[in-house]
C-alpha cells in the first residue's frame, strides 16, 4: 500500500489487530523503498524509454491499456521496479516503486528519456486544475466517498463487506445518492496580489458565504497559470453545488466572488475516459 505518511502508523496498528491465524507479515517499507511519480500525456513513452536505459530487455513494454492500479514488475540492473497505473493528478500517469539505492539511477533514466522534474507546488496546481481531491487536503477518514465525488474509483460494489459499507448503502438506496454536502470546483473573480506580486489564494478552511451566512469552506486553492485565474476546491451544501452557484469567499481581510465551476477546470487526455 502507498499511503500518506500521516496515516502509516495508524494503518500498521490496525492491520496487526486484524491478524489472527492468517500467514501474513506486516511491515513499513518507508525507509527502504521510494515512490516516484511520472505524469502527463507522454508518461508512457518516457517510462518505456527510461526502462530501456536501465537495461530492461528491448521489446518489453508497459501495456497501453494497463488498468487503473494494475501493477507490472520489471527487473533492472538497479534492482526491481514496480510500475502502477495511478492517474493521481488527473493526467495519465504512473507511480514507480523502487528501492532507495536504485532511485537515483531511475530518476536519471527518466530525465534522459524526456521526463522533466517538477516540485510539489507544480504538482498541486496540476491536481487542482484536474479537479482531483487530495488526501488529507480535501478529504480525510471521515469523508464519505460520495461527498468527494470519488465513488467510481474508490468503491467496488461487487466485493464483499468493507468498512463504511452500511453508510454507503444507506445513502445510495435510501437517499438515492443524495449527501448533505459535495466537493465542488470554484473559480474566483480576483487577481489580488501580495507585496511580492504573488496572486493571493484563499487559505484552507476559508469560509464560503451566502450573505453573512457561512455555508461551506475551501479545502485547496491555487493560481492556475493555464487559466490565469484563482481556482479552488471546497465543500458546499448539495442544493448549492450546481455549476454557476455564486458565493463570497474570504481572501485576506476581504471577500471576493466565487462561482461553482464544472471539474476538471483544465481538460487532459483523461477527460471522458473511464477506467
Amino acid at each position: 500500500m502507498d499511503v500518506h505518511g500521516t496515516v502509516t502508523a495508524m494503518l500498521l496498528d490496525r492491520f496487526r489487530e486484524l491478524v489472527f491465524t492468517e500467514e501474513v507479515e506486516i511491515g513499513d517499507w518507508t525507509d527502504t523503498w521510494m515512490s516516484l511519480g511520472l505524469h502527463g500525456p507522454m508518461a508512457q513513452d518516457v517510462l518505456e524509454n527510461g526502462l530501456l536505459l536501465l537495461a530492461v530487455p528491448e521489446g518489453t513494454t508497459v501495456q497501453r491499456d494497463l488498468g487503473l492500479y494494475r501493477c507490472i514488475k520489471f527487473s533492472t540492473r538497479e534492482g526491481p521496479v514496480i510500475v502502477t497505473r495511478t492517474d493521481q493528478l488527473g493526467e495519465r500517469g504512473f507511480s514507480l516503486f523502487v528501492g532507495k539505492d536504485g532511485a537515483p539511477a531511475l530518476t536519471k533514466a527518466l530525465v534522459q528519456a524526456g521526463g522533466i522534474k517538477f516540485n510539489q507546488e507544480t504538482e498541486e496546481i496540476v491536481r487542482v486544475e484536474s479537479g482531483r481531491p487530495g488526501f488529507p487536503e480535501d478529504m480525510d477518514e471521515k469523508t464519505i466517498p460520495l461527498e468527494a465525488g470519488i465513488e467510481d474509483r474508490a468503491i467496488s460494489y461487487s466485493k464483499g463487506c468493507y468498512v463504511g459499507q452500511e453508510v454507503i448503502v444507506r445513502v445510495l438506496h435510501r437517499g438515492q445518492g443524495r449527501v448533505a454536502r459535495r466537493l465542488v470546483g470554484l473559480t474566483l473573480e480576483s487577481k489580488e496580489t501580495d507585496g511580492d506580486g504573488e496572486v493571493l489564494t484563499p487559505k484552507p478552511g476559508a469560509a464560503l458565504l451566502l450573505g453573512d451566512e457561512k455555508v461551506g469552506h475551501v479545502t485547496s486553492a491555487v493560481f492556475s497559470p493555464t487559466l490565469r485565474k484563482v481556482i479552488a476546491l471546497g465543500y458546499v451544501p448539495r442544493v448549492l453545488a450546481e455549476p454557476g452557484s455564486l458565493f463570497q469567499v474570504e481572501l485576506g481581510n476581504d471577500r471576493v466572488e466565487a462561482h461553482v465551476t464544472t471539474r476538471p477546470f483544465v481538460k487532459s487526455d483523461l477527460s471522458g475516459w473511464t477506467p
